[in-house]
């Protein structure tokens, strides 16, 4: 009985004083920067960046250019964007039972082609060189490594679109 008594006088000294109300927003502070540090490494079953060494094969639709070598640069190709723009929209559209889908589309908006952010990604080519072209080209990386090849892997056939992890 004398633990409770003590911990309710700590409890109700600790709010008179106010030093609970300053550890609880440093508190705050501290797990919203540890949300955002492990926002920043995908999960180990998403795809990261095209070039980064990672253990699942992915498929990535990239225009690509030639830097020297066997070292090409590229971004997302513009067709997908619109593509991923457009099911956004058409998911938002939808009415579903699950809550947090609700949530996030709810609170969140779809990009547009206009405002989308081109990211330039920096990997080497495993095999022949691939001339340059404005035109997307699949591309798979190699697993466990920063290389990228020229191909493709698995196919949906209910939606009649690649598998893209």
């Amino acid at each position: 009985m004398r633990v409770f008594m003590l911990l309710a006088a700590l409890m109700i000294g600790g709010l008179m004083t106010g030093c609970l109300f300053e550890d609880v927003q440093k508190l705050k502070n501290d797990s919203r920067l540890l949300r955002d540090y492990l926002k920043a490494y995908p999960l180990p079953t998403h795809c990261s960046q095209p070039g980064r060494t990672q253990d699942i094969v992915c498929n990535y639709k990239l225009v690509i250019w030639n830097v020297g070598g066997e070292v090409y640069r590229g971004h997302v190709a513009p067709s997908l964007v619109e593509d991923g723009v457009k099911a956004c929209n058409d998911l938002r559209m939808k009415k579903y039972d699950d809550n947090d889908l609700h949530m996030i589309m709810e609170h969140n908006e779809c990009p547009t082609v206009q405002n989308y952010r081109y990211q330039v990604y920096e990997f080497k080519i495993a095999g022949p060189t691939i001339p340059d072209s404005n035109d997307p080209i699949d591309l798979v990386n190699v697993a466990h490594g920063p290389y990228m090849q020229k191909g493709h892997i698995g196919y949906d056939e209910v939606k009649n679109l690649p598998i893209a992890r």
